[in-house]
């Protein structure tokens, strides 16, 4: 190849506008991006603020996430302990005396 010809085929990163604007607004201040977000709220009728305080929206905390997952994975080993046992007295070359 030419040096002319691989000079020109270099690699270069482009980032889309979406991206560029979550990094700006990764950047923002508190201020600013709550200024951001009320401009949103302003220019979108569908969506409405919500009150950190407000009860009734259903807000997850990390504690309230990860007692979930516990739940969850204390259910999913009873389940298989059951399937477990289950199995076992279906099997008809365990002898039961």
């Amino acid at each position: 190849m030419k040096t002319g010809m691989m000079l020109g085929m270099g690699r270069q990163t482009v980032m889309s506008a979406q991206l560029q604007k979550s990094l700006g607004q990764l950047q923002m201040g508190a201020l600013e991006f709550a200024q951001e977000v009320n401009a949103v709220l302003a220019g979108n009728p569908l969506l409405e603020p919500v009150d950190a305080d407000d009860g009734d929206v259903g807000e997850t905390t990390i504690d309230d996430g990860l007692q979930a997952a516990g739940s969850a994975e204390a259910a999913a080993d009873a389940a298989g302990d059951a399937t477990d046992d289950q199995a076992r007295d279906d099997d008809p070359g365990i002898d039961r005396r």
